[in-house]
């Protein structure tokens, strides 16, 4: 009987050792042993890059007074919420002109906005606030300033002849007057301040007693003490020469830091403070403040659009409108062609000149150009910008005529 020997020749021992010392990925994928390939990790375990954090600056620019104003705020708000923002920062322009009613509605979006906002005052521009900017900041989670801003506001306001006809406006500063005083109370600053600001009485103190860090405001003099400092905030209408029933309202930055209204900015911009770059930042520029606009349209567009009226016309005069057959037809030809480029300026001027008043239509309750508010009365104002608007679009197609006139010779 043959018996087979337990011991395996010396070449299959060594290839049986090899197999076992080499990496399984060298052996054949159609051998036993040979690797199955793990399945990929599921996407939810797969690490993801870090999100970019973003933030939009709004930058508001002449006031908070026209509905357009508002209207824009809260579609900035909105565009900022679905990007997924990690907070706005709302810029003013100081002074910042205001309406009690156009005022409540953007700290009552400001309020309600799911992005946190704040308020900065960069360094570049007046360093003059209105009530209506400190309201406004007042009602963001925070309000900085690169420079000592001051608060410098006449009161009672003119400010209403631009607003809807019958505008309650005592339910509207009662509602502003609440949204302050909450908005107060969550920064920790005054509340009787607040409250104040929106219905201020003459006169109104800040003390600070010895050491302590803490302000009080009071609408009455304190007696005080040696250890006391008094600082009068409002001053008096027999202080400052206005007429009875008037004065002006002085707050130094002092006392607005010390009553927690406004902060100074420090070394950490206010993006910086979100953790955002600079380069991961949405801006947004509103436009407000129906002085500017007016501005803007008497001082710029206005005063453009009748140079333009002017220079088209003294083009055209260059040449008599009646020819005696002296007068080559390419002199009309060129006066036409010459006083067409100033009507195409013009008529692109006058157009946006409507657009804006259609816009902003508190600008219709304010003097048209050539009228000062002393030379008229605030309810004839939407008829004579209608007649001043009608007299230039007249003349513009009084010249337009003239043009093909000549251009047809």
């Amino acid at each position: 009987m043959t018996h087979r020997s337990p011991i395996r020749p010396a070449a299959a021992r060594l290839a049986l050792v090899l197999a076992a010392l080499a990496p399984a990925s060298m052996i054949p994928a159609d051998q036993p042993g040979a690797p199955t390939s793990a399945p990929p990790p599921p996407p939810e375990d797969r690490a993801k890059p870090p999100a970019k954090r973003t933030a939009r600056i709004i930058e508001l620019t002449g006031g908070i007074d026209t509905s357009k104003t508002v209207a824009d705020l809260a579609k900035a708000l909105a565009e900022s919420h679905r990007a997924g923002d990690v907070g706005v920062v709302l810029r003013l322009e100081l002074p910042l002109e205001w309406r009690a009613d156009t005022l409540r509605d953007a700290a009552l979006l400001i309020r309600q906005s799911p992005v946190p906002v704040h308020a900065h005052k960069p360094a570049a521009g007046s360093d003059r606030l209105s009530v209506g900017a400190l309201l406004l900041g007042l009602a963001c989670a925070s309000f900085t300033s690169d420079v000592p801003v001051r608060l410098s506001d006449p009161y009672p306001r003119e400010d209403r002849d631009t607003a809807p006809a019958k505008t309650d406006w005592s339910s509207i500063e009662k509602d502003l007057a609440e949204l302050a005083v909450r908005a107060a109370a969550d920064r920790g600053a005054s509340e009787d301040l607040a409250r104040h600001l929106v219905t201020p009485a003459s006169r109104g103190w800040f003390v600070r007693r010895g050491a302590e860090s803490s302000v009080v405001f009071s609408e009455d003099r304190p007696a005080g003490g040696a250890d006391t400092r008094v600082a009068e905030i409002i001053a008096h209408a027999a202080d400052t020469g206005a007429p009875p029933g008037r004065f002006d309202l002085e707050i130094p930055f002092e006392a607005l830091a010390a009553l927690r209204l406004v902060e100074p900015t420090g070394a950490t911009a206010p993006l910086a403070r979100l953790g955002v770059i600079p380069g991961n930042a949405t801006n947004t520029r509103i436009i407000g403040g129906v002085g500017t606009l007016r501005s803007e349209v008497k001082s710029r567009l206005a005063a453009r659009l009748d140079e333009r009226l002017k220079a088209a016309g003294a083009e055209l005069d260059r040449v008599p409108s009646k020819n005696d057959g002296s007068i080559a037809a390419g002199r009309y030809h060129a006066a036409a062609r010459a006083a067409s480029a100033n009507l195409d300026e013009a008529r692109g001027l006058l157009a946006s000149i409507e657009r804006l008043l259609e816009d902003y239509p508190e600008v219709l309750q304010t003097p048209p150009p050539g009228l000062t508010a002393v030379a008229g009365k605030p309810a004839t104002y939407p008829a004579r910008w209608r007649t001043y608007m009608q007299n230039r679009t007249t003349r513009v197609g009084t010249l337009d005529g003239k043009i093909k006139d000549y251009a047809g010779r």
